[in-house]
């Protein structure tokens, strides 16, 4: 996970912004066909997840959880295709819960 995260993590400030995902994007490193609005929407994913800053940019902590609550093997590209064809799935993290996801939300 810190490799993939790393990789994404253009400017190296231990942070993934949006403008790090359209140069991850740019690059090759993410799906090359991502919209903006998709890239957004996996940043804004792994910003409400539990223990999130909420701040728009995705810290490890919380990407590392986004990608734990994913089926082994499935990649960064998989969820933007996921955000693509099926929306944005719908956890969300209260401060007074747990992360809250139905299976249906995250199929393969």
């Amino acid at each position: 996970l810190k490799i993939a995260r790393k990789r994404i993590d253009t400017d190296n400030d231990g942070i993934i912004s949006i403008q790090d995902l359209k140069i991850a994007r740019e690059s090759g490193m993410l799906e090359q066909n991502a919209t903006d609005d998709e890239l957004q929407a996996l940043l804004e994913w792994m910003d409400t997840l539990e223990n999130a800053y909420e701040d728009g940019q995705i810290h490890f902590e919380e990407f590392r959880t986004g990608m734990i609550l994913l089926p082994p093997s499935t990649t960064i590209n998989d969820l933007l295709r996921h955000f693509r064809e099926k929306g944005t799935p719908r956890a969300r993290y209260s401060r007074n819960s747990s992360v809250n996801m139905s299976n249906s939300d995250l199929q393969f």
